[in-house]
């Protein structure tokens, strides 16, 4: 199971037992101190931190490992985003400075076919340019790429000065 996961399920039933509990106690006309959620969600929050900054590691070293591969095929890191939350996020800002032939893109993937982390970037890099190249948005210049690398990747196109 993993660390979101087992974090969620229990932070479901601690929500279960603080909702069974306060509906018992003011049932009851007692005083409702919710003291023991607090503590219980500051427990909660510090497993979701270290479980989030676990994965942020997975992540950057990942990235780290796939960025000579991206660089190689073009395509320039501006910058890097990391967003701490459920679930954590990479979100590197692209920017294309050649383009590729066919037969390039072909040999580059065929050459990390064995690296499933940094072929879906590499992937994902190529269709994005694909379509931003194919879209005008008045006369901004197409910018960054972001990529939100999470459990489903977002992608963002960017038009303008970055």
């Amino acid at each position: 199971m993993s660390d979101n996961t087992t974090w969620f399920t229990n932070l479901k039933r601690k929500i279960s037992e603080w909702s069974g509990n306060a509906s018992q106690k003011i049932s009851n006309n007692e005083t409702f101190l919710p003291s023991e959620m607090i503590y219980d969600s500051k427990q909660l929050l510090t497993s979701l931190k270290t479980g989030s900054a676990n994965k942020v590691k997975g992540f950057v070293e990942e990235f780290n490992k796939a960025l000579p591969v991206t660089e190689e095929a073009g395509y320039k890191l501006q910058t890097v985003e990391i967003r701490l939350g459920i679930p954590p996020k990479l979100v590197p800002h692209f920017k294309q400075e050649r383009s590729l032939s066919l037969e390039e893109k072909t040999e580059l993937m065929e050459k990390i076919k064995d690296r499933p982390y940094t072929k879906m970037l590499l992937s994902t890099l190529f269709k994005s340019s694909e379509i931003q190249q194919s879209l005008q948005i008045g006369d901004l210049p197409a910018g960054v790429i972001q990529i939100e690398l999470t459990a489903v990747p977002n992608i963002i196109l960017v038009y303008g000065e970055y």
